[in-house]
C-alpha cells in the first residue's frame, strides 16, 4: 500500500476549523457560515470567537440563549433543586453505567510505555524494541509512546520497534486498524481530521468518509475476496507494508474481515437524523438528567458547556464551528439501528491530560473541548510525521489476554495491560500467568517492565475489606478536605430555591463525592495485596514490584500535600477520583525461562500453529 502523494483539497477546513461563530452572514446576498479568520471573543463566556463586531452583534440573539443559561453560571443549578425533588440517584450505589459498555474511547490519561526521556538509566535501550499493548483499549497509549521512541530507531538506523496491540473487544480492534491505515496511507494533513473524526465524532463530512473509503477499503475487500472459500473461523493474515520500513500486520478470523470490511458503511438507511436520536437515547437520556447534572456541578461553566454540547450533537471541534457538513453517521460507532455502543459517560478529555490539552487553549480559553481538538490535531500531526521516520512494524490480534502466548512468541521491552488485572476482569494470577512468560529476563533488558493499572483495587477493598471507616480516620479524611474546603459552607443550603430541603444542597452531594479522594489509599492497596497473597504470586512467576517507578509515578491523580486548589477543582471536573494505582513489574534477578512455553501449548492447539506469523521479527 502506497501512501498518498496528495492532501485532498476538500478535507483541509477539517485540519483548520473555520471559528467565528456567526453561522448566518450574507456576503453578497449569499447567507452562510463565516469564513473569516477571528480575533475577537465574547467576553462573558469565552467559549466562542467572532472576526468582528458586527459577526458578534449578529450572532448576540442566538449566542445569549447559553451565554445567560443555568450551565454558564458560576454555581449550577441542577434540575432535581429547580422542580424540588429527590434526586434519582439518592440511595443508588455510587457507579451506576447506564448504556452500552463497549470501551472505545479511554478513561484515563493516555501515557508513553517508554518513557525513554524521563529516564536516563534506559535512554539507550538494548538493540530491537518490542513493546506489547495486550489490553490495548484505543490507541492513546500507542500514539503517546511512537512519539517517544528514541532517535536510534529512525529510517536508515539498525534497529527497529515492533509493536503487538490486542484487545478482545472487536470494535476496538476494528477502529485501531482503520486509524492507522489512515496514519500511514495518507499524508499527515489529511489523516490527521480523518483520524479526530473517525475516532470521537458521531458524524463525519461525506467527503471525509468517502476519502477514506475510495483507496483504503479496495484492500479489506481483496482480502476478503481472497477468504471466500474458507470457514468463518479461519485465522488469516493481512499485511501492508509502507515503504521500506514500516509496516502493519493483522490476524483475523475470515468472519472479522468481513465485519472489518463493514466498518466503512453505515447501517443501511440509517440517516443522520435517525443516528442523532439514536445516540441522545443514551446521552441524554430522561432517566440520567440528575447523574448528568451531578456531574455537570463539578465542572466550571466553558467546560460544563462543552459537556452539554458534546452530549448533545457527539462531535469533537471547537465550540462555535459550524456542524453544517458532518451529515452522515460514523460507520464504527454506528453498528446497528439499535444501539449507541458506549455508556452515556464516556467522553473524549477522559483519555488525555487536561494539563496537556489546555495548553492548546485559543483566544476563546473556556472552549476545553477546542482545546483538545487542537492538542488532537499537534499530537496526531507529529505521530503521522513520525510514522515515516521510523522502522516500526505494527501488529494486531484479537484475543483474549490469556491466550496471547499462542500468538506471541518471542518476549517483550514493555507489557501494558491497562485494568484486566481488577477482580472484575480476568485477575492478578490470570494477568501474571498470561504475561509474565512474555516479558524479558534481566538478561536481555534490565529496565524490562509489566505495567498493571488498578482501578478498582481502592474502592473495593474499602467496601468489602476487613477494615472499614474509624471516627479517627473520618476526622483525618475531613482534615485533609478542609484544605479545599470550607465546610461548614457546605453545610448551609446553596439552594436557590428556598423551599429545598437541606439534605438536597448540590454542594453536600459534590462534598460527598469529594471525600472519597482523600481516603487512606496507600494503605487501602497494602491490604488488597496482602489480601490476594499478591508477592507469593509475583515471586512465583518470576516477577517482583519494582523499587521506584520509572514509566508513571504510582497514584499519578491522587490529591497530594502540594497540590493546589486549581488541581483539586480540575481533579473534581475531569473525575479522576486519585484511586487509581499503578504497579511496575520487573523480572527476578538470575530468573531465566530457558524455553518459552508455546511449543507445548503448540502441539496441543493448531491455533498456534496458523499465528506464526509473530515469531520472527
Amino acid at each position: 500500500m502506497e501512501r498518498g502523494s496528495l492532501t485532498p483539497p476538500d478535507l483541509a477546513a477539517f485540519l483548520n476549523p473555520v471559528l467565528c461563530a456567526n453561522p448566518k452572514r450574507n456576503t453578497g446576498g449569499r447567507v452562510s457560515h463565516c469564513q473569516n479568520v477571528t480575533k475577537k471573543i465574547c467576553g462573558s463566556c469565552k467559549l466562542v470567537q467572532y472576526c468582528s463586531r458586527k459577526c458578534q452583534l449578529a450572532h448576540r440573539t442566538s449566542h445569549n440563549e447559553l451565554c445567560k443559561s443555568n450551565l454558564m453560571d458560576r454555581f449550577y443549578v441542577p434540575r432535581y433543586i429547580q422542580e424540588n425533588r429527590v434526586p434519582a440517584f439518592m440511595g443508588c450505589p455510587p457507579q451506576i453505567v447506564f448504556g452500552e459498555q463497549q470501551y472505545l474511547w479511554g478513561n484515563v490519561p493516555a501515557l508513553d510505555i517508554l518513557n525513554i526521556r524521563d529516564n536516563k538509566s534506559n535512554q539507550d535501550p538494548p538493540g530491537n524494541l518490542d513493546l506489547l499493548f495486550g489490553a490495548s483499549g484505543d490507541l492513546r497509549n500507542v500514539i503517546k509512546t511512537v512519539l517517544g521512541l528514541p532517535d536510534a530507531y529512525d529510517c536508515g538506523k539498525d534497529r527497529q520497534c515492533s509493536v503487538v496491540i490486542n484487545d478482545l473487544l472487536f470494535p476496538v480492534v476494528a477502529r485501531n486498524i482503520m486509524l492507522l491505515l489512515v496514519a500511514f496511507h495518507f499524508e499527515p494533513d489529511a489523516a490527521v481530521p480523518i483520524m479526530i473524526h473517525l475516532w470521537y465524532s458521531a458524524l463525519l463530512p461525506a467527503v471525509m468518509l468517502e476519502t477514506l473509503q475510495d483507496p483504503i477499503l479496495p484492500y479489506i475487500e481483496k482480502m476478503c475476496d481472497a477468504l471466500a472459500h474458507l470457514p468463518d473461523d479461519h485465522m488469516s493474515l493481512g499485511t501492508w507494508g509502507f515503504g521500506a520500513h514500516s509496516s502493519i500486520l493483522v490476524l483475523l478470523k475470515k468472519k472479522d474481515w468481513l465485519e472489518l470490511k463493514r466498518y466503512f458503511h453505515p447501517p443501511e438507511g440509517l440517516a443522520m437524523e435517525d443516528a442523532n436520536t439514536l445516540r441522545r437515547k443514551t446521552t441524554l437520556a430522561p432517566e440520567r438528567v440528575d447523574y448528568v447534572d451531578r456531574a455537570l456541578y463539578k465542572q466550571p461553566p466553558g467546560m460544563r458547556a462543552g459537556t452539554y454540547k458534546f452530549r448533545e450533537d457527539g462531535i469533537l471541534l471547537p465550540f462555535g464551528a459550524s456542524r453544517a457538513d458532518f451529515d452522515t453517521p460514523n460507520p464504527t460507532l454506528f453498528r446497528d439501528w439499535n444501539m449507541w455502543p458506549m455508556a452515556d459517560s464516556a467522553d473524549p478529555l477522559g483519555g488525555w491530560c487536561y494539563k496537556e490539552y489546555i495548553q492548546h487553549a485559543t483566544i476563546a480559553r473556556n472552549d476545553v473541548y477546542g482545546s483538545l481538538f487542537f492538542f488532537l490535531r499537534d499530537q496526531l500531526l507529529r505521530f503521522c510525521i513520525r510514522l515515516k521516520q521510523v522502522n516500526i512494524a505494527f501488529r494486531f490480534l484479537n484475543c483474549d489476554a490469556r491466550d496471547l502466548c499462542l500468538h506471541c512468541h518471542f518476549r517483550f521491552d514493555r507489557i501494558e495491560v491497562s485494568n484486566i488485572c481488577d477482580r472484575s476482569y480476568i485477575g492478578v494470577k490470570a494477568t501474571l500467568t498470561a504475561f509474565s512468560p512474555l516479558l524479558k529476563n534481566k538478561s536481555e533488558n534490565t529496565n524490562a517492565t509489566l505495567l498493571l493499572l488498578f482501578m478498582n483495587a481502592v474502592p473495593e477493598e474499602d467496601l468489602y475489606g476487613r477494615k472499614g471507616q474509624t471516627p479517627t480516620n473520618v476526622e483525618q479524611i475531613l482534615k485533609k478536605v478542609d484544605r479545599f474546603w470550607d465546610i461548614e459552607s457546605v453545610f448551609r443550603s446553596t439552594s436557590r430555591n428556598p423551599s429545598a430541603s437541606e439534605p438536597l444542597s448540590p454542594a453536600l452531594v459534590f462534598f460527598a463525592g469529594c471525600v472519597a479522594m482523600f481516603g487512606d489509599f496507600d494503605t487501602l492497596f497494602s491490604d488488597f495485596l496482602r489480601d490476594i497473597k499478591f508477592e507469593r504470586w509475583a515471586k512465583q512467576f518470576g516477577l517482583k514490584i519494582r523499587d521506584k517507578h520509572s514509566i508513571i509515578e504510582p497514584w499519578p491523580f491522587r490529591i497530594k500535600e502540594s497540590s493546589t486548589q486549581e488541581e483539586f477543582k480540575i481533579s473534581c471536573a475531569t473525575g479522576n477520583v486519585g484511586h487509581e494505582r499503578y504497579l511496575e513489574l520487573e523480572k527476578l534477578e538470575g530468573w531465566e525461562i530457558l524455553e518459552h512455553p508455546e511449543p507445548v501449548i503448540a502441539r496441543k492447539n493448531p491455533l498456534a500453529r496458523r499465528a506464526r506469523w509473530l515469531t520472527s521479527k
